[in-house]
């Protein structure tokens, strides 16, 4: 079971290095709450924490192409 999950997780990852964008938009709908709630945990400004949420999706999309 776990190996099927590692699995899983393993062709989604590639499918955000092979640069599916159905891919990318889901892994940034799955994780984008969380950054922004560390970001506003670290910067306190709902303005400053949405930036920094936006800046860390566009530098990973830039670092997979």
């Amino acid at each position: 079971m776990r190996d099927d999950l590692r699995d899983a997780e393993e062709a989604r990852y590639q499918s955000l290095r092979d640069g599916d964008e159905a891919a990318f938009a889901g892994f940034m709908q799955a994780h984008e709450a969380r950054v922004f709630r560390i970001a506003m945990r670290w910067l306190g400004s709902v303005e400053e924490a949405r930036d920094l949420t936006q800046d860390v999706f566009l530098t990973l999309s830039r670092k997979l192409a």
